[in-house]
């Protein structure tokens, strides 16, 4: 896929989010932010932490195996990485 915006880029994510992963609480969405347009490269904030339902563990991995086959390439941080992910030079707006 051929996004011509960052803002583009990041609303698809979102929305794809949204429609895939059901049931989770409006009050804590997923933050995305695009690191490349051209390959598409996206971080994704997960506001829940790694370690839990595994069975919603492995639907995340699938989701992120379905934006890798639409060639969007992303790296998902869950609560518990804020601190790895600041160390590794990435900000987080939902830290913020």
């Amino acid at each position: 896929m051929k996004f011509r915006k960052e803002k583009d880029l990041r609303l698809f994510v979102k929305k794809f989010l949204k429609e895939r992963l059901k049931g989770l609480p409006s009050e804590k969405p997923f933050e995305v932010e695009v690191e490349s347009l051209h390959p598409p490269v996206v971080r994704i904030f997960s506001p829940f932490y790694s370690e839990g339902n595994l069975l919603r563990a492995y639907e995340v991995d699938t989701i992120l195996l379905e934006l890798y086959n639409l060639g969007i390439f992303a790296k998902l941080f869950y609560e518990d990485d804020i601190g790895e992910a600041e160390t590794n030079g990435f900000t987080c707006p939902c830290a913020e």
